[in-house]
């Protein structure tokens, strides 16, 4: 799992932005998320799996579908699939 003291300070910054700040007004699309949005999904997906492990078996099927799920975007996000189903829409 990744620690999060691994964490450089632009991606902290996007996390903290991203999840705890309200938006921005008026509201358009950013630019340049840089690697903010693949180390948030890391996170998220760290935490879930860890949240899951400790918790005991209850309710497994349940966490196990999420966390699978948040790992498939981890590996759209590294294969940069997003972003060219992104322009295919367009």
């Amino acid at each position: 799992m990744a620690q999060f003291r691994d964490i450089d300070l632009d991606s902290l910054s996007f996390i903290i932005n991203h999840v705890f700040l309200p938006p921005q007004l008026p509201q358009r699309a950013e630019t340049d998320v840089g690697e903010g949005n693949s180390v948030l999904l890391k996170v998220v997906r760290d935490i879930a799996k860890s949240y899951h492990e400790r918790r005991g078996y209850d309710m497994d099927e349940q966490w196990m579908s999420a966390v699978k799920m948040l790992t498939n975007l981890c590996q759209l996000e590294n294969n940069n699939l997003f972003g060219e189903m992104a322009s295919a829409k367009r």
